[in-house]
């Protein structure tokens, strides 16, 4: 089944593009007879999250813009859009995915999800129930937009609701990690952050939720042996399961502060790129 969301990049209604609810297997999009154009998608899109990421920085708007706009284009040049297509289901996604990027208006950043619930749930599909070493291996930063849609969430919400509450900060440990954590991200330290999570794990707050996930995230994003990174990946998909059992709280997770989704960026992406 085929459903249609506006995307905002300023060619009119001609510019929605269909998105699957479903995932294929040819999550790489390898197999298509416009491979080659998803391809170039793919490593534009990479590009744009590897460059953010590097040091938890955003990608600006016109840079969101461009890339999104860039790959719209030549998906249609191709036909890839025709009526009846389902290539490369899980690079629609992230276009869509990518777009939400691209919301500044703090009512409708809030609700986003909540309200398209087309794409709310093969994002929740991936994240819950496709092994993440597997999404790697396809190609696609999902992770990384990710992380570029909670940090635009972040700025677009700002004051416009009870982030302590939202971000769990009940308890003076997990407030004394949380200002590590953030004071390491916005300098780019992911060792600091590393190190900050090994004192918090041995006494986290029972109450909070994302504490313990950046935590954890954060050694896998530098654990250097590939099986001890497997397995803290596989811990927390397993207890994000637990966590993200509807669409609201899949909004929720993705208006933190904590820098959980470009952790998991770094930890999940090593896959892809052979480390």
């Amino acid at each position: 089944m085929l459903a249609c969301v506006q995307l905002s990049n300023g060619q009119g209604p001609d510019t929605t593009l269909p998105t699957e609810t479903a995932l294929p297997k040819d999550m790489a999009c390898k197999d298509g007879p416009n491979a080659a154009v998803w391809a170039k998608v793919k490593a534009d899109f990479r590009k744009l999250t590897e460059e953010s990421t590097t040091m938890f920085k955003t990608a600006s708007p016109d840079e969101i813009k461009k890339t999104l706009d860039t790959a719209i284009t030549e998906v249609k040049a191709a036909n890839g859009f025709a009526k009846g297509s389902t290539e490369c289901g899980f690079g629609r996604v992230i276009m869509q995915l990518l777009n939400v990027a691209l919301v500044d208006d703090a009512a409708a950043a809030s609700r986003i999800f909540r309200e398209t619930e087309i794409l709310a749930s093969p994002t929740l599909t991936i994240l819950l129930d496709v092994p993440w070493v597997e999404t790697a291996l396809s190609g696609w930063p999902f992770f990384g937009v990710l992380a570029q849609i909670a940090r635009v969430k972040e700025t677009v919400l700002k004051g416009s609701f009870n982030n302590d509450y939202i971000d769990g900060l009940e308890d003076d440990a997990t407030k004394a990690y949380f200002n590590m954590m953030y004071a390491a991200r916005e300098a780019g330290d992911l060792g600091a952050m590393a190190m900050a999570a090994v004192s918090y794990l041995d006494v986290p707050s029972k109450e909070n939720i994302f504490g313990p996930l950046t935590a954890l995230a954060a050694q896998a994003a530098v654990q250097p042996k590939v099986s001890e990174r497997l397995s803290l990946l596989y811990g927390i998909q397993r207890a994000m399961r637990n966590v993200l059992q509807s669409v609201p709280d899949l909004e929720v997770a993705l208006s933190i502060r904590w820098p959980l989704w470009d952790l998991l960026h770094f930890g999940v992406d090593a896959f892809a790129t052979g480390d």
